[in-house]
């Protein structure tokens, strides 16, 4: 199994380094498929966390995402609404991960129902 590094940014929604994209949710990355001076440039970046979990609560809220929630209520909440299908009722430009946040929110909803 290869070695990985769980890696994301400290603030939202994102931050780049070393020729990638690091969202607050966080991203996988395969340490084999890093040179050298990328494992070197994101291990010491103070702007990342480097394997850490996703924290509970986001250290700013998105107020945009309580909007994708009802959205997602309004749409089919069978499957995981796509990013254009909440877009064209918000008339707002979203983020997958954004969705992906909100989706998550919802289903934790629907569990306390």
């Amino acid at each position: 199994m290869p070695i990985t590094w769980f890696v994301r940014a400290k603030q939202p929604p994102g931050f780049r380094r070393a020729g990638h994209y690091f969202p607050y949710e966080g991203k996988t990355l395969t340490l084999s498929e890093l040179t050298d001076a990328e494992r070197e440039a994101i291990a010491h970046e103070p702007r990342l966390v480097v394997g850490e979990p996703l924290p509970e609560t986001p250290a700013t809220p998105d107020p945009l995402i309580d909007d994708i929630v009802e959205v997602i209520g309004m749409l089919d909440d069978s499957k995981k609404p796509s990013v254009k299908a909440i877009e064209a009722v918000l008339e707002k430009d979203i983020s997958a991960a954004q969705r992906d946040t909100a989706w998550r929110r919802y289903q934790d909803r629907l569990k306390e129902a």
